[in-house]
């Protein structure tokens, strides 16, 4: 690949045609090392990929070229934010579709397999979700179980509380399933009470009437005795002495026959009471009965509420782990795992924070090449974090599937191309490359500027060749 760049973010004008199978990229801060691999996708990616000010200060417009072999992208960007892109082949053909063609031909070119290889679970499994196609959204998934979590959680409080309460109520496996009729006994009870106080009513006015006769048969006897003494002068006496007797006699005769019918015994009250009290003590086990039997159906609907959470919920995590399974993976080994609730990235069954740091490079790297395989071309920012060893990783992880690898590297030493002040150190100035033309209002647009084909191209020139033709076909096997 050979890469032209003037003007575009820190960068003067670079004439860049590297060789190998890892291309360092060095220099200090600022002298425009990151700008070389920025170029590259801004050319590929276009606006999306380049920055908001992608004309060097100074300068009126950004030229990048790229020349892939098979295809050629001219990529311009003027003061004004506009971009113009031109696709062509080695033979001048200009593609109408550029961009579409080269978004079918770069991939995912924002993939960075060591800025990926230091990221945490949760940013590996999202990068690496935003590549694999799944069968099902598992961000839905996560946020129907935390749903259904929430749910499952207040349901299983609520039916803890009620077995508490059940747990509670204490009942006589005897009890009978009626309670008894407490208003019949009452009425019962205030019966007795009524005929009792009659009874009572009968007896005093009995002995008070006994007691009345008792009187009159002693003052009988009184005013018989005056009688007798003073019969002479007191006839009228004798007479009311008769009177009187006679009505002690009628009054007894009455009294001895009221006696023939003895006095009924009065109704046993403690006996009601206690059976009063017998009615109220097992109408209140048969109402806490009724309300354990009240609760325990609460609890049986809360519980197979919870379970129902629960098998919805197991549901979703099969399907999940079955659209996990059957995924298309960019790497053998490659998979997920839900760890305290999080969804992370493993490697031969390990979290892949776990594998040694060249296997973190090398199946970071090969998931890169699987998201560009017809590009086949990488860029590594932070270079400088790799040692000797994995630098050596990468090297052959590049030349085994012949993939060209672009890497930042911080400071002049080590073999590579050094950057310094926008232009490449110690190579000569490379010939400017012509802008786009500016055209005049009215005139016709040049098809080279509009990404247009030319008219008068053979048909056959006009089609876009068939991407294994842009590049070294991808080696069978894993890239592992």
């Amino acid at each position: 690949m050979r890469l032209q760049a003037e003007g575009f973010k820190r960068l003067v004008a670079v004439d860049i045609t590297p060789a190998g199978d890892l291309i360092e990229v060095r220099g200090n801060n600022g002298e425009g090392k990151s700008s070389v691999l920025d170029a590259i996708f801004a050319a590929l990616a276009g606006k999306d990929a380049a920055p908001i000010k992608p004309v060097r200060t100074g300068e009126e417009y950004a030229l990048i070229k790229l020349d892939l072999g098979e295809l050629r992208v001219t990529r311009y960007f003027g003061e004004d934010g506009a971009t113009k892109l031109k696709v062509e082949n080695a033979e001048g053909a200009v593609f109408t579709q550029g961009q579409t063609m080269l978004d079918a031909l770069v991939g995912s070119i924002s993939f960075d397999p060591l800025e990926f290889a230091n990221m945490d679970g949760k940013a590996q499994a999202a990068e690496i979700r935003r590549l694999v196609k799944l069968d099902v959204d598992l961000d839905q998934l996560a946020a129907e179980d935390k749903a259904d979590y929430e749910k499952r959680r207040e349901v299983n409080r609520d039916a803890a509380a009620l077995k508490a309460r059940i747990e509670g109520i204490i009942v006589p496996a005897d009890l009978p399933e009626a309670a008894p009729d407490k208003d019949a006994i009452a009425d019962k009870l205030a019966n007795a009470a009524e005929t009792n106080s009659a009874l009572d009513r009968e007896r005093a006015s009995r002995e008070s009437e006994a007691q009345a006769i008792a009187r009159l048969s002693e003052a009988a006897a009184v005013q018989e005795a005056t009688a007798n003494r003073l019969r002479a002068e007191a006839d009228g006496a004798q007479a009311e002495a008769r009177l009187k007797q006679d009505e002690a006699n009628e009054r007894r005769d009455a009294l001895d026959k009221v006696e023939e019918t003895p006095i009924a015994a009065p109704v046993d009250t403690a006996a009601l009471r206690s059976e009063l009290s017998e009615a109220e003590r097992v109408s209140a086990l048969i109402a806490r009965r009724d309300e354990r039997a009240k609760l325990a159906a609460e609890f049986a609907t809360l519980k197979a509420q919870s379970e129902k959470l629960t098998a919805g919920m197991g549901a979703r995590t099969a399907s999940r782990e079955k659209a996990l399974a059957e995924a298309k993976m960019p790497v053998e080994g490659l998979s997920f795992a839900t760890i305290a609730d999080e969804l992370i990235v493993t490697l031969n069954g390990e979290p892949f924070s776990q594998a040694s740091s060249a296997e973190q490079l090398k199946a970071s790297v090969a998931i890169a090449m699987a998201a560009n395989p017809r590009l086949r071309v990488l860029r590594i920012k932070d270079g400088s974090l790799l040692d000797k060893k994995n630098l050596a990783v990468l090297k052959d992880t590049a030349k085994a599937n012949d993939f060209q690898i672009w890497g930042e590297f911080v400071g002049e030493e080590g073999a590579g191309i050094i950057m310094e002040a926008g232009k490449v150190k110690g190579a000569p100035d490379p010939e400017r490359v012509e802008p786009p033309k500016r055209r005049k209002k009215g005139e016709a647009a040049d098809p080279a500027e509009s990404g247009a084909e030319s008219a008068d191209q053979p048909a056959e020139r006009r089609k876009p060749q068939a991407m294994r033709e842009f590049s070294t076909p991808k080696p069978e096997g894993s890239l592992l």
